[in-house]
């Protein structure tokens, strides 16, 4: 019965080669069609979920009045991580990230201007799960003029060298210490970083004060078994500080 089916589907399929040859093609389409919607739909789902501690990261967002128009914004003062982790007991670390746009890297004849570069706190380590090949995550941003490079980054630059300990130049005139070498950072991840400098911030900047340079990206760490929601609803006792 089955070899009977075949012979004539196989006739008709010869029979009518135009019409067979589209129904093929769209159901070519179709299938092909259905698994790329399922590889996004999959990708989608899976950012940043590298993160081992994803359901406990959030990312703090003001609402904000300027001339009469209300809208959201990420870039909030410096001082805003240090106060929500004095503040609230819920909150276990604090990280500020600063997107610095592009910057020139030097190391030695080589030089090449980078997109993904910024400042981090020491606790983005202690937050967000980016392992470090080489270095001490405890240490590689605490000091001034220090900073941590991805693995293609490293290779680009260093070749088989450890950086470790080398020094690059950043926009011709400053000497930063490699301490560190992180695993790339997933391409299903919000943000992305080549470089990651340590802060050096000087007293007198506008860095101290909540309205001077709002440039800074909060992401705070709750701690374990507590109610996000009732913890935002403290949030506006902040700003009212």
């Amino acid at each position: 019965m089955f070899k009977n089916n075949l012979k004539i589907a196989i006739r008709n399929l010869l029979k009518y080669k135009f019409y067979s040859f589209i129904n093929a093609t769209g159901l070519a389409i179709g299938i092909a069609t259905c698994l790329l919607i399922l590889l996004f739909v999959q990708d989608e789902l899976n950012y940043d979920k590298y993160n081992e501690k994803a359901g406990r990261i959030y990312r703090v967002i003001a609402d904000m009045k300027l001339g009469g128009n209300s809208f959201n914004t990420t870039n909030l003062g410096a001082p805003t991580a240090e106060a929500l982790v004095n503040d609230f007991p819920e909150v276990e670390k604090a990280v500020r990230i600063k997107h610095l746009g592009s910057w020139f890297v030097q190391y030695g004849d080589l030089s090449f201007k980078e997109t993904n570069v910024i400042n981090a706190d020491s606790t983005l380590f202690d937050i967000f799960t980016i392992p470090l090949l080489s270095g001490n995550p405890k240490t590689a941003l605490v000091k001034p003029n220090t900073l941590v490079l991805n693995e293609k980054m490293a290779e680009k630059y260093f070749g088989n060298e450890n950086p470790v300990g080398k020094m690059l130049i950043l926009n011709n005139r400053d000497d930063f210490l490699v301490t560190g070498v992180f695993k790339n950072i997933p391409s299903n991840s919000h943000f992305h970083a080549d470089f990651i400098l340590s802060f050096n911030i000087k007293h007198g900047d506008g860095n101290d004060y909540w309205l001077g340079n709002m440039m800074y990206v909060t992401y705070i760490l709750l701690q374990k078994n507590f109610d996000y929601k009732n913890f935002e609803a403290k949030l506006p006792s902040v700003v009212e500080k």
